[in-house]
């Protein structure tokens, strides 16, 4: 009995204990969701707070819909549509709410400028596109060059890619964009010509903010198209073509 005398408040404090900390868990996450508020309303909003209105360093006005997509304006055509997970709804993205390179304005604004009403009740519910819909992954077998063409009688072909990220635009330009300089059919070779790159750069600029990576694709031949497993994450710029003319490149007398 005296054992359990001792046990039981000991268990009531432990468990004081623990409510007392999953309070101040919740508290602090509570104090940086409203703190992110402050700092970035937009990116915090909810599914129906009032569209985001931009005017963007270089003039033009962007709406971004929640949920939805993006409005661009251009003088010459009005206004344009792109749906979120898009290339060019990427971009914008980036531009405003990661690297803050736009200017809250509003659709008042926009009146008083005398530019048109953005149709937002007809996109508003569009749906996201996946990001690796945006770039082709396949061709006809019969535009790829002959030296692809033969490697490709083999079945399958592993390709490595050389990826390349400017980290100077990711931080202080328009955002993070990431493209392949060229591609081998090893990746001890892929990882020599990074490495050569790195050790090489003539440029400082260059040595300094260019980042790259090995990335490996598949590419295989069936029924006249040659088809690309590209496996591209968010803000990877590879189509099949990107693919197969690098591949090319890298062979001898190309």
């Amino acid at each position: 009995m005296a054992r359990r005398r001792f046990l039981v408040p000991r268990l009531q404090a432990q468990e004081a204990l623990a409510a007392t900390e999953s309070v101040n868990v919740l508290s602090r996450l509570d104090s940086l969701v409203r703190a992110a508020r402050r700092l970035y309303p937009s990116s915090m909003a909810d599914a129906s707070d009032a569209p985001d209105v931009f005017e963007l360093d270089s003039g033009s006005f962007v709406v971004f819909l929640h949920p939805g997509g993006v409005l661009i304006h251009h003088e010459s055509s009005g206004w344009r549509f792109h749906p979120a997970g898009s290339v060019v709804w990427d971009s914008l993205h980036q531009a405003v709410y990661r690297n803050h390179r736009a200017t809250r304005s509003s659709l008042k604004d926009l009146q008083e400028r005398g530019i048109a009403v953005p149709p937002i009740a007809e996109h508003k519910d569009e749906p996201a596109i996946d990001w690796r819909n945006n770039f082709a992954a396949e061709m006809a077998l019969d535009r790829a060059p002959p030296k692809v063409r033969a490697m490709l009688r083999e079945g399958a072909i592993s390709v490595y890619l050389l990826m390349l990220e400017d980290t100077y635009e990711t931080h202080h330009g328009d955002g993070r964009f990431v493209y392949p300089a060229a591609a081998f059919r090893s990746a001890e070779d892929a990882q020599r010509e990074r490495e050569r790159r790195e050790r090489e750069e003539p440029d400082p600029a260059k040595r300094t903010w260019y980042q790259y990576a090995v990335k490996p694709v598949h590419i295989a031949a069936t029924a006249g198209r040659l088809v690309a497993d590209l496996g591209l994450k968010d803000h990877e710029h590879v189509t099949v073509e990107d693919v197969v003319r690098l591949l090319n490149e890298s062979q001898p007398g190309a």
